[in-house]
Order: structure tokens, then C-alpha cells, then sequence
């Protein structure tokens, strides 16, 4: 629910900030400063982690939100037999593409040549190009 920077010597918190109202699934880099987290609270959040200021938030109206990526300018969520892309500059989900079959998208990953790997609990993994 919340980001917090540890001194790893002491182990002490050194800055600590509330994100999420659910569990966070997910943080990925999105650029040299700027993180984003997913969260069973049904958003994305992007942070930037020097000044800890919250940047904009994404919010999904119908499902958790479970594996982030980043795909040229979207932000890419699992979720539920979903896997949705995320405007970075709108915030908007743009496209919406669907396992086969029910259950969690537990993984995704962006490969180099553009390709979308994701796979769910059937243990099938698909390649979207």
C-alpha cells in the first residue's frame, strides 16, 4: 500500500509514502526517475522516486490489476483474461486483448522486436506481434 526508502546499513526508514488503498502487484521502471505500480486497489500509479510526487493515476473500472510492462508509450497491465494498454500521456486504456481461456494473465513481458509475451493459468504462453 505504500512505497518506503530504507537505509540498508541501519535498516532504517529513511521516507515513506501511502500509494495504494489495495495490495500492490506490481513496479516496473518506467524511465530513469519514474516507477509505476499496479494494485488489487484497481489502479496504476506512476511515482517519481526522487521526490516521491505522484505523477498521474490510472484507474480501472472493472478489475485487479496484477504484471505491469511498458510498450513503446503505454503502460501494460494483466489482469483477469485481460491484458490492457494504458496511454501514458491519457491515462485511457487503448486496446484490450484477451486469453483464450479464464483465469489470470500472470505474466507479461515486451520483447525486443516489439513482441508480447504473456502467459495465464492454462500454461500456455502467447506471443502477440
Amino acid at each position: 500500500k505504500y512505497l518506503e526508502i530504507i537505509c540498508l546499513d541501519e535498516q532504517k526508514t529513511l521516507k515513506r509514502k501511502e500509494l495504494h488503498e489495495g495490495i500492490i502487484r506490481d513496479i516496473i521502471m518506467v524511465s530513469e526517475k519514474i516507477i509505476a505500480t499496479s494494485s488489487a486497489d484497481m489502479t496504476i500509479k506512476l511515482l517519481n522516486i526522487e521526490t516521491f510526487e505522484i505523477l498521474d493515476s490510472f484507474q480501472d473500472e472493472t478489475e485487479y490489476l496484477n504484471r505491469l510492462a511498458v510498450y513503446g508509450d503505454c503502460i501494460v497491465s494483466s489482469s483477469c483474461e485481460k491484458i490492457k494498454f494504458w496511454n501514458m500521456q491519457t491515462g485511457k486504456c487503448i486496446k484490450i486483448l484477451k486469453h483464450k481461456k479464464e483465469g489470470w494473465v500472470k505474466c507479461i513481458t515486451v520483447l525486443k522486436d516489439g513482441s508480447l509475451l504473456s502467459c495465464g493459468k492454462e500454461n500456455a504462453i502467447y506471443i502477440w506481434k
